[in-house]
């Protein structure tokens, strides 16, 4: 039987061990040869406690795991092995697979870049007859923009809806868009109104403005493009913001070219809003472009499209209109809308009634 000073002092841990080493009575036995100079396998069930089967079982396990070895003096009798020495030698063979894995892991890596990067070069130049392209994937979007990029010498003509960007979108924006203006591009790019309320956004379009670009907000809708010196430009895919159709087709490009020059011209300078009742005349017309595309009859989820604004702010601002006209319902808000624009002035006919 196992003596008590074995037991208390070296198997308390045992159940402590994360058992993805080895069993219970493979611990069990590691810990009674720690304790001995040799043991004997056939006998050391007795000793244990367990039986002769158990034990056997335990031997195999340590011996597969070279915690045990044969003594040098007595074949039959086993000895333990420190846990350092057995781990270099178990693990060994396993190691050397996984680095045999990884320079495999590597070379292939090596090879879908090579051909990622001819998938791109194709996608810049164009294809021939296929020269619209689904990309979905966004390292692929990306890769291309900044090819094109690189290539682009006369304009690039950007559309970007929604509000806020991502500051790290923004960061790698400016660090290309600064490149650009460097060679002498002509950088045009197109907002929603929502975006003026982002202070990195804001940041952003100040110091580009400052080098020389143009930014302009759209007070409706915008889709998403970029069109590089009016040869190939990137469209977006709806409800899939990880793609973009690559168009390389001059007859599409135009087209992409002729959409973004007339919303150009109907947009307005990019200003952040101000601190004061100015921002408040902003917010109420707002309220007046959401009311009219209420009477019009789009959803919330359309018209915060249309004005690149969350939908949850879209649903407050429609909330808060309705009290300001003492509506009971939406289709009672648009109806008032209306005829309080039929009472009002041209030049009114953006304001609602006063909020305070």
């Amino acid at each position: 039987m196992l003596n008590s000073a074995v037991s208390t002092r070296s198997t308390s841990w045992i159940h402590r061990m994360p058992q993805m080493i080895a069993s219970d009575d493979a611990l069990l036995l590691y810990a009674h040869a720690a304790n001995q100079v040799e043991f004997d396998p056939d006998q050391v069930h007795i000793e244990l406690g367990i039986t002769a089967e158990r034990a056997k079982s335990a031997v195999r396990e340590l011996v597969s795991l070279q915690l045990v070895q044969p003594c040098v003096h007595c074949k039959t009798s086993l000895t333990c092995v420190d846990p350092e020495r057995a781990a270099a030698r178990a693990l060994a063979p396993l190691e050397r697979q996984a680095h045999e894995q990884r320079v495999a892991i590597d070379e292939m890596r090596a090879g879908f870049k090579e051909l990622s990067d001819w998938y791109v070069n194709c996608a810049t130049t164009g294809r021939g007859s296929r020269s619209i392209e689904l990309i979905t994937d966004l390292t692929t979007v990306l890769e291309v923009i900044s090819q094109l990029a690189d290539k682009a010498t006369t304009q690039v003509l950007t559309a970007q809806p929604g509000g806020a960007r991502p500051e790290e979108s923004l960061a790698e924006a400016m660090y290309r868009d600064e490149a650009l203006i460097r060679r002498g591009v002509s950088l045009r790019t197109l907002y929603q109104h929502s975006a003026r309320y982002s202070q990195p956004t804001a940041a952003y379009v100040e110091r580009l403005t400052a080098l020389g670009a143009e930014v302009r907000i759209v007070p409706g809708e915008l889709t998403r493009m970029i069109i590089f010196d009016d040869h190939c430009g990137l469209l977006e895919i709806q409800d899939n913001s990880s793609a973009a159709l690559i168009v390389g087709d001059r007859h599409v490009v135009q087209f992409m070219t002729q959409v973004f020059e007339r919303t150009w011209l109907t947009a307005e300078p990019f200003a952040r809003p101000a601190p004061d009742g100015t921002a408040k005349g902003a917010i109420e017309g707002v309220r007046a472009t959401i009311m009219s595309l209420l009477a019009a009859g789009l959803d919330d989820r359309s018209i915060a499209k249309r004005l690149g604004i969350s939908q949850r702010t879209c649903q407050r601002h429609v909330a808060e209109v309705m009290t300001i006209l003492g509506a009971t319902s939406r289709f009672q808000a648009g109806y008032l809308y209306r005829e309080a624009q039929s009472r009002q002035p041209a030049q009114d006919n953006k304001a609602l009634p006063p909020t305070t």
